[in-house]
């Protein structure tokens, strides 16, 4: 109610955001690491993300939160198919 048309935009396109970078480099960090550790990794930022959703007081932490939640799921979109090929 008090934030701006503009932070809550950014806060729902930070995803989108976040979504390109993890799609981006996810991909060859599987390729280094491997398909399992990297869906592993997706998991742990997923919780982080998760964790900062749930406790951030301030438009800016959701805003953060959102990308990474991006960056799992951008990688996620990637990381999966993968591994199940």
């Amino acid at each position: 109610p008090s934030h701006s048309r503009f932070s809550w935009s950014a806060a729902v396109s930070g995803f989108c955001v976040g979504g390109l970078f993890g799609a981006n480099v996810s991909g060859s960090l599987a390729d280094r690491w491997g398909r399992r550790t990297g869906l592993v990794t997706i998991f742990w930022i997923n919780l982080v993300a998760g964790v900062l959703h749930s406790i951030t007081p301030t438009m800016g932490g959701l805003i953060l939160a959102r990308v990474v939640v991006g960056i799992a799921g951008g990688a996620s979109t990637v990381v999966t198919p993968m591994y199940l090929s």
